[in-house]
């Protein structure tokens, strides 16, 4: 895998998703003042968001997104019974 190439991960929680933006940072070679500037905002509330300390606008995340070149997919967690997960499972 090169140091660009990300890998699909699958996320169900905040902190899963602080995560997984930290290690595309880093596999990006970015700090957080860096992906900060790229994404316009400051570098304590990229650290906030990659330890899911803080809630974010879905305009924050896709700013984010952006940044680091990523897309976001939205798939069906049920297995077709239509007995998904609750939502109070993301929580």
């Amino acid at each position: 895998m090169s140091k660009n190439e990300f890998r699909p991960e699958r996320v169900r929680a905040r902190s899963e998703l602080g995560v997984v933006l930290r290690r595309a940072r880093k596999d990006r070679g970015l700090t957080q003042s860096q992906l900060g500037r790229l994404a316009g905002m400051k570098p304590h509330r990229i650290s906030m968001i990659e330890t899911g300390n803080s809630d974010m606008k879905i305009s924050t995340l896709f700013s984010l997104l952006s940044a680091l070149d990523l897309d976001v997919q939205v798939l069906s967690r049920g297995d077709g019974s239509g007995k998904g997960s609750k939502i109070a499972d993301i929580f």
